[in-house]
């Protein structure tokens, strides 16, 4: 909650004014939605954009934010987020938050989606991602699931932010 406060007083965003925020393979962004409610109970108006290739869970999401009363807080949009530039051109984030999507990226394509993404936040924005590291569950993933995701480590996936022209962050 300081936090929040802090994107106020810091000027990342007037007071008064929404905190923007996009969503890219969003799913049923159960924990943007989660933010959103506790952003408008705490009286902090936020504009939320939703973009995933699932209509599905675009449609689970859309019913989730109804149950939590803030279906005015967010859009959504049935697209490739590598074709995320269509919503930027009259949305100007001040958050980008992506989890999970780079793990099936080459590295020339993640490049290509954090420049994209730095491009598309305010200066003072923020871009929030993850990335999956080897684990116990590679085996089955790949194997049984006939998931063949990409494992960096944090150091890996913060020189793909350098290349990308974001500041190297803290690892």
């Amino acid at each position: 909650r300081a936090e929040i406060a802090m994107m106020h007083q810091d000027g990342l965003v007037a007071p008064g004014e929404p905190v923007r925020i996009l969503s890219l393979a969003a799913g049923s962004a159960r924990g943007v939605i989660g933010v959103i409610k506790e952003l408008k109970d705490l009286g902090f108006p936020t504009k939320v954009f939703l973009i995933d290739t699932d209509p599905e869970a675009l449609s689970y999401a859309s019913r989730f934010a109804a149950e939590n009363g803030v279906v005015d807080e967010i859009s959504v949009a049935v697209e490739d987020v590598i074709n995320f530039r269509t919503v930027i051109r009259t949305f100007k984030p001040d958050i980008v938050e992506m989890m999970g999507l780079t793990d099936y990226m080459s590295d020339e394509l993640a490049i290509k989606l954090f420049r994209m993404i730095r491009i598309a936040l305010k200066p003072d924005g923020f871009f929030f991602t993850s990335n999956v590291q080897q684990n116990s569950e590679r085996y089955f993933l790949k194997h049984v699931v006939n998931w063949d995701m990409i494992y960096r480590t944090k150091e890996q996936l913060a020189e793909l932010f350098v290349k990308a022209g974001f500041p190297s962050p803290k690892v």
